[in-house]
């Protein structure tokens, strides 16, 4: 089903470092060249670090001349998988499902039209790149990738019959449209 931008696909780059995600939507499998380079200048401008390595699976969209050319003139390694083997590209996959997964939990829990399936796949990817991971030393993707610690956004999530489903639940009325807002217990 295509998304509110009438797109289609998605593609995910992941730190492998830190394993902090991106995700940019697509309407053409085409449009893969485009979106890297897009994620490359702004990783690069944020980081102020080349990007050393491409590994990805033997998708048509990769193996276009036209990608091997880029990544030729950028001086990027590009690593090809073996074809039909997603266990070589384990930490994509993973990231793959969690997102579509968190993303159809959104969906089916909150009763949101299905066409705005890229938003809760953008909302998942921002909220996974937020959390702490006990595994870094409780810290977050972002700090993890930028080397320092990030501002922290106040995270409003609208649920329905919360109170009855979770701990301790204040209603926040000067927040407009939220039906509540979580607090730390």
């Amino acid at each position: 089903m295509a998304s509110t931008a009438k797109q289609i696909y998605y593609v995910i780059f992941i730190d492998d470092y830190s394993h902090k995600c991106w995700i940019y939507f697509m309407q053409k499998k085409d449009q893969t060249l485009s979106k890297f380079c897009e994620f490359k200048a702004l990783v690069e401008k944020e980081s102020r670090k080349k990007i050393k390595a491409l590994r990805s699976d033997n998708g048509g969209e990769y193996v276009s001349q036209e990608f091997k050319d880029f990544c030729a003139a950028e001086g990027i390694k590009w690593e090809l998988m073996a074809p039909h083997s997603p266990q070589q590209n384990g930490v994509a996959e993973r990231k793959n499902s969690m997102i579509v997964g968190a993303a159809r939990v959104m969906l089916h829990d909150q009763g949101p039209p299905l066409h705005l399936w890229a938003e809760a796949c953008n909302t998942t990817v921002y909220l996974q790149n937020r959390s702490l991971h006990r595994i870094l030393g409780m810290k977050t993707l972002e700090e993890d990738f930028f080397g320092k610690r990030q501002d922290v956004v106040e995270v409003h999530i609208r649920f329905t019959l919360c109170e009855s489903q979770l701990g301790e639940v204040v209603v926040n009325p000067s927040v407009p449209s939220m039906g509540c807002l979580l607090q730390p217990i």
